[in-house]
C-alpha cells in the first residue's frame, strides 16, 4: 500500500497529510506556523524591499527580502521534517503544493532523496483550507492518481 504524504505550505502556515493506498481521506500528519511571515518588510527590518546589491562580480544582483529570508528558513523546516519522514519510511512518494515562490525555496530546501520522490507539485496556496476543503480541491490529484504497488 502506497503511502503519500501532501505537503501544503505558504509563507505563513504549512500541513503535511497523508494518503494510504487508494483511499481519499487525508489524514493530518503534522503542522507549522510561521506568523512572522504576515509582517510587513519595515516591521522586518527591512526598510527597501527587493533592492539590489552589488555583488562580488561587480553586478547588480536582487536584495532578499526579509519576507523572503524567513520564507526560506520556514522552508528549510519543513524540509528537516520530510528528511525525517523519509529516513523513517513514513512516506512512499510527496505531493507538493504551495504558492510558486514558497514551492520553488521547499523544492530547494529538501533533500536530493526526497526530491526523488516528488510524484506532483501544484502551484496553490491551500495551506489555510481546512482538511474537509482539501479534499475538494485535491480532488483532481487524487482521481488521476494511479495506485502504486497496492
Amino acid at each position: 500500500m502506497t503511502r503519500t504524504w501532501y505537503v501544503l505550505a505558504s509563507r505563513t502556515e504549512a500541513k503535511i497529510l497523508l494518503q494510504e493506498g487508494i483511499s481519499k481521506e487525508l489524514k493530518l500528519v503534522d503542522k507549522f506556523s510561521n506568523p512572522e511571515g504576515r509582517l510587513q518588510d519595515h516591521e522586518l527590518g527591512d526598510s527597501r524591499p527587493g533592492a539590489a546589491t552589488l555583488g562580488k562580480d561587480k553586478t547588480f544582483a536582487p536584495k532578499s527580502s526579509a519576507h523572503d529570508n524567513l520564507a526560506l528558513e520556514f522552508c528549510r523546516t519543513i524540509g528537516e521534517s520530510l528528511e525525517h519522514g523519509r529516513t523513517d519510511g513514513s512516506f512512499d512518494d510527496l505531493v507538493l503544493v504551495a504558492e510558486p515562490r514558497v514551492l520553488g525555496m521547499l523544492r530547494d530546501q529538501i533533500s536530493v532523496e526526497c526530491s526523488k520522490l516528488v510524484r506532483d507539485d501544484l502551484r496553490k496556496n491551500l495551506a489555510a483550507l481546512s482538511e474537509h476543503e482539501l479534499q475538494k480541491h485535491l480532488a483532481s490529484v487524487l482521481l488521476e492518481r494511479e495506485p502504486i504497488g497496492n
